[in-house]
């Protein structure tokens, strides 16, 4: 959970392409929750689609977290950010934001800070109830069922939390004195690092959890099993326009389809997570149970050529230099490299090297947007090289640094 952007003020003047990257390599912001974002300086070089130069000084990653809530009916739910907010302006996102003291604790430094531990697990529930009031937890350390509670303590628990008298997990007890967050639920569904030049940066886990209806036993062993949800309420409801005016659930495919009609604003992360769980949840030819299990035995299935899961993916966003033959002027967004941390660290980690997202860039936000394969895309001429490689020496030496 995702980017920040500023309003791209030089869109006409100049070479079009050429802005368009130089605006997209410097408004790439990794963001889930409202906060002030300086505007950058638009540099007449492009930093990583030519290599010539690049940043002196380079912000941290902060730590931060989204969660992808799937319902009962296989419906995903989006949150409508204010038209003021300084992220994700009048745009649809997961809810989600960054990790604060009361979470946990996150490394300072080394490859655990960019992987999946119990602060940002609890960070991502914590922000789901100060966006929405949905409380996911369970009724003590052994039931399989989630608690309910009334609507007037979950408003009035969320107005505390979200102002910091309180902490999530003691307002939890004091609701409920064996109640424990529901942290075993969540299922990690890759990790975004914000790319070096922006001037702030984040890292963010993002994570799914699926509802169910069903009264069933315990989770197995596997972790794989839905949510019981026994009573609990799951009604979203806005935060008063702090940083939300809707929250809606609606299948996948839905927000897709508003998406590329221009309706509403998706973010590329977004939109590609969208694509992936529509494969899964959209498929009516199968029983919810089953769809909902094909999508998170997805996300922990290994491919066969080495790349990691879903669940351990690192993705940090860049644009390729595209010829643009259709001229289109869309740009192609990769998602192979890891970030600047996790290549320096010698992780190994990786991202997605096999899909692009491609988009237009407009005064209201992304437009056009569509996921395809980077061997297509290469094929058609849009960007460099053929097979693996893309015949750009700065990004062939990028992507041999960490091992691709």
């Amino acid at each position: 959970m995702l980017f920040g952007s500023w309003r791209f003020r030089s869109w006409a003047s100049g070479n079009r392409a050429r802005q368009l990257i130089n605006w997209i390599e410097h408004s790439y912001v990794l963001r889930f929750r409202n906060s002030h974002i300086e505007s950058p300086t638009v540099r007449q070089r492009n930093p990583y689609g030519d290599g010539e130069r690049k940043p002196a000084r380079r912000a941290p990653a902060r730590p931060s977290s989204s969660v992808i809530l799937v319902s009962p009916d296989l419906e995903i739910l989006l949150l409508h950010r204010v038209q003021t907010s300084s992220s994700f302006p009048s745009a649809h996102v997961f809810p989600g934001g960054h990790i604060d003291g009361s979470d946990g604790h996150i490394p300072e430094n080394g490859i655990e800070r960019y992987h999946d531990n119990r602060a940002y697990r609890v960070g991502a529930l914590r922000e789901l109830f100060e966006e929405t009031g949905i409380v996911l937890a369970r009724q003590d350390g052994t039931s399989p069922k989630l608690i309910s509670m009334p609507q007037e303590s979950r408003e009035e628990g969320r107005k505390l939390v979200h102002s910091g008298k309180i902490s999530f997990q003691a307002w939890l007890t004091q609701q409920s004195p064996n109640a424990v967050l529901d942290t075993d639920g969540l299922i990690p569904f890759s990790h975004w690092v914000t790319p070096r030049n922006i001037p702030r940066r984040f890292a963010t886990q993002m994570y799914l959890h699926a509802l169910s209806a069903s009264e069933d036993s315990h989770p197995p062993a596997s972790g794989l099993s839905t949510t019981p949800t026994a009573t609990a309420d799951f009604t979203p409801t806005p935060d008063n326009n702090l940083e939300n005016t809707s929250t809606t659930f609606h299948p996948a495919h839905h927000w897709l389809h508003l998406a590329q009609s221009g309706k509403i604003i998706l973010f590329p992360p977004q939109f590609l997570l969208l694509h992936l769980i529509s494969r899964f949840l959209d498929d009516n030819a199968l029983p919810a149970a089953q769809r909902v299990q094909r999508l998170k035995d997805f996300i922990y299935h290994a491919p066969a050529d080495g790349s990691p899961p879903w669940a351990e993916k690192c993705i940090s966003p860049y644009v390729l230099r595209t010829h643009d033959p259709h001229q289109d002027d869309k740009a192609v967004l990769a998602l192979d490299k890891s970030g600047p941390e996790m290549e320096e660290l010698g992780s190994g980690s990786r991202g997605d090297w096999e899909r692009v997202v491609l988009f237009k860039w407009s005064k209201e936000g992304f437009r056009e947007l569509e996921v395809r394969g980077r061997r297509e895309v290469q094929e058609e001429g849009r960007v460099n090289g053929k097979g693996r490689g893309n015949g750009n020496e700065q990004e062939n030496r990028s992507e041999r640094a960490v091992k691709l």
